[in-house]
């Protein structure tokens, strides 16, 4: 058991140690490789192409759109017809009327 979680334990540092070690090596072998390369041959210029004119196009004509009027008509609001308001006998009144009839 203790021998699994060594190797748990070590596994992810191995790995970093080894993953450092090869990019090391890298960097000096492309360093070494552009230290020691001799002067690279010139390359020659292209000439630049010339890019021919292309024709003006005509310009389409839109339509002009019609003009909105500045004031807007007031939109007339139906009146809503008044319903009558029903008469609700109060509470207190009953019970009054009740104690007095007894």
């Amino acid at each position: 058991m203790a021998y699994q979680r060594l190797l748990s334990f070590m596994l992810p540092f191995l790995v970093l140690t080894f993953s450092s070690m090869i990019s090391n090596t890298m960097v000096s072998e492309a360093r070494h490789l552009l230290e020691s390369t001799p002067d690279l041959p010139k390359v020659p210029e292209l000439p630049k192409p010339e890019i021919p004119k292309l024709p003006e196009l005509p310009k389409p004509e839109v339509p002009k759109l019609p003009e909105l009027p500045r004031e807007l008509p007031k939109p007339e609001i139906p009146k809503i017809p008044e319903l009558p308001k029903p008469e609700v006998p109060n509470k207190g009144t009953k019970i009054r009327e009740a104690l007095k009839s007894n």
